[in-house]
């Protein structure tokens, strides 16, 4: 963790969006700890709280009261209630992620991801990927539990990468729901995933593409 930085915006930077800023002042740090820092209030511009889009003017000092290195992101290795390991060999293991857990840290030093426990089961892993997700192949939300895979090694993880990027590994879901329905009903809210990172159910729009409905 770096703490106590001081940065002065020179005329050049002037116009600059503070997350920006900070990404091509600290090259050294992960995009990640940019985001985070901003939003945990740990980065002032002028005294002030500040913003990821920020507008910089020459002059102005950015404080920088503590932001994550990479290793800060590291998994902490750790049990997991309701977690197992439901397969494993010398290349691949699949993990039973239960519900209301994060797949990988959100933020630095978070415990009690499923991350930390495949960690805490294959220490090897550190040593192939230090990404906070290390080897796992897939993600899941934080309140749905299923099957991650994992690679165990080099190869595994190279080879398991393109199939993914090649759109050759898949999710499949289930939702488990109680009560009763009267009829057969067609759930049509649009995924909204337009804003970056953050995907959300637009319960208020109806997507009208037959091809992205669940029934």
């Amino acid at each position: 963790m770096r703490e106590g930085i001081i940065l002065t915006v020179e005329e050049s930077e002037s116009g600059i969006r503070l997350d920006r800023f900070l990404r091509e002042r600290l090259p050294g740090l992960p995009s990640r700890s940019v985001r985070f820092a901003i939003e945990a209030g740990e980065v002032k511009v002028g005294g002030e709280k500040g913003r990821k889009g920020r507008i910089l003017t020459t002059g102005e000092e950015v404080v920088v009261r503590r932001i994550a290195e990479e290793a800060d992101w590291m998994p902490e290795p750790g049990d997991l209630p309701g977690g197992s390991v439901l397969f494993a060999d010398d290349m691949v293991a699949v993990l039973d992620k239960p519900p209301d857990v994060h797949t990988e840290a959100h933020r630095p030093g978070e415990r009690g991801t499923l991350a930390g426990y495949l960690r805490y089961r294959f220490p090897s892993v550190e040593r192939i990927s230090s990404m906070p997700g290390l080897t796992l192949l897939t993600r899941l939300d934080y309140a749905t539990s299923g099957a991650v895979p994992a690679a165990l090694t080099p190869e595994a993880l190279d080879f398991f990468s393109r199939e993914r990027e090649k759109g050759e590994i898949r999710k499949t879901y289930y939702c488990l729901v109680s009560g009763r329905l009267d009829e057969k009903r067609t759930l049509s809210f649009r995924i909204d995933a337009e804003g970056g990172e953050t995907v959300r159910v637009r319960t208020e729009v109806r997507d009208p593409d037959p091809s992205r409905w669940t029934t």
